[in-house]
């Protein structure tokens, strides 16, 4: 990825094999963007802490679990995501 108004027309090559040069990649769970649009990051957050948030509905429901510890798995799994 090129980041930046310049753009390298020349293939940068490792090993002997020619690198692509793509718009978008993740690195360390966030989007990276050529242009620094950070939307795409945001929804993919968005989108994994809602994930995380429904797989666990069964201790959101439950009864036997205190309040307190309910907050401490939100805190501790939905907003790490």
């Amino acid at each position: 990825m090129q980041v930046g108004e310049v753009k390298v027309l020349q293939p940068i090559t490792v090993g002997g094999q020619n690198v692509d040069d793509v718009d978008r990649f993740t690195y360390l769970g966030s989007i990276l963007a050529c242009d620094g649009d950070a939307e795409a990051d945001v929804n993919c957050r968005i989108d994994k802490a809602a994930s995380v948030f429904q797989r666990m509905r069964s201790i959101w429901t439950s009864s036997v679990i205190s309040i307190d510890t309910k907050m401490w798995l939100y805190k501790a799994t939905v907003l790490s995501v």
